[in-house]
C-alpha cells in the first residue's frame, strides 16, 4: 500500500487551475468525461487517494498538501466531492494554521 496521494496534471499551467477530489470512490477513474469536456481550458489535477483505512482527514490533507506543493501546485479552485468536501475543510484549515496560501 502507498502512503501518498497520487496525482495526474493535465492542461497548460498558464490556465486556471481546478483541483478535482474525487468522493468516497477515492480517485481519478470518473473523471474522463468532465476533463473532455474541459477541452484544454484549464489545467485539471486529478487526484487518488491511497487505501488507508485507518487514515483520519488530516492525514488526507497532509498528503495531498505534500503531493500538490511536490508538483509546485500552491493555489487553484477545489473542486471536492461528496467525502473530499472534508478533506478540503481540512486542507483549507492546515494551510491556514500553516500560514500558507489556501487552496
Amino acid at each position: 500500500m502507498t502512503d501518498s496521494v497520487q496525482l495526474r496534471v493535465h492542461g497548460a499551467e498558464a490556465e486556471p487551475t481546478l483541483i478535482h477530489l474525487p468522493g468516497l470512490h477515492g480517485d481519478w477513474t470518473l473523471l474522463g468525461p468532465f476533463r473532455a469536456a474541459l477541452g484544454g481550458s484549464a489545467c485539471l489535477v486529478e487526484t487518488t487517494y491511497p487505501r488507508r483505512p485507518e487514515w483520519t482527514l488530516d492525514d488526507y490533507a497532509a498528503a495531498l498538501d505534500t503531493a500538490l506543493l511536490e508538483r509546485g501546485i500552491g493555489r487553484g479552485w477545489l473542486l471536492a466531492e461528496s467525502f473530499s468536501s472534508q478533506v478540503a475543510w481540512q486542507l483549507l484549515d492546515r494551510r491556514k494554521a500553516l500560514g500558507g496560501a489556501a487552496g
